[in-house]
């Protein structure tokens, strides 16, 4: 796993795996070990990060060879990742989409391109669509 990250609650592992092209989702028991994956998602090459947002109801990864930052939407009780409408955003080709952090006061997300030294500045709004 190139990044390692728990969601908020601190009940689940999320891994993404760079080699592997995928990310994961693992509980934590209430002894704190890690147990076995529950969820194992097939990305595009090269999964860089993966990140819970501040409201802890979506999941964004990068995939680095596929040059797009995916959305999931991410159930806290169950840990379950499922794609949101649209389940991605692609950055300029060749960019290599790489490390994400939520600004301060949570309204943007700053992506890192690895391979043309870009940083990206998305608008982010967690409210749920009616």
């Amino acid at each position: 796993m190139a990044y390692v990250v728990t969601d908020r609650s601190g009940k689940f592992l999320l891994g993404a795996s760079y080699g592997g092209n995928k990310v994961s989702v693992n509980p934590i028991g209430p002894d704190g070990v890690v147990q076995p994956a529950q969820q194992i998602v097939e990305t595009q090459p090269n999964a860089h990060c993966i990140m819970p947002d501040p409201s802890n109801r979506y999941v964004l990864h990068t995939s680095l060879g596929g040059d797009l930052v995916y959305q999931d939407k991410f159930d806290v009780k169950t840990g379950k990742l499922t794609p949101n409408d649209p389940p991605s955003v692609s950055v300029k080709a060749k960019a290599g989409a790489r490390h994400l952090v939520f600004s301060p006061n949570k309204r943007f997300v700053y992506l890192v391109n690895e391979l043309d030294a870009s940083i990206y500045v998305l608008p982010w709004d967690a409210r749920p669509v009616p």
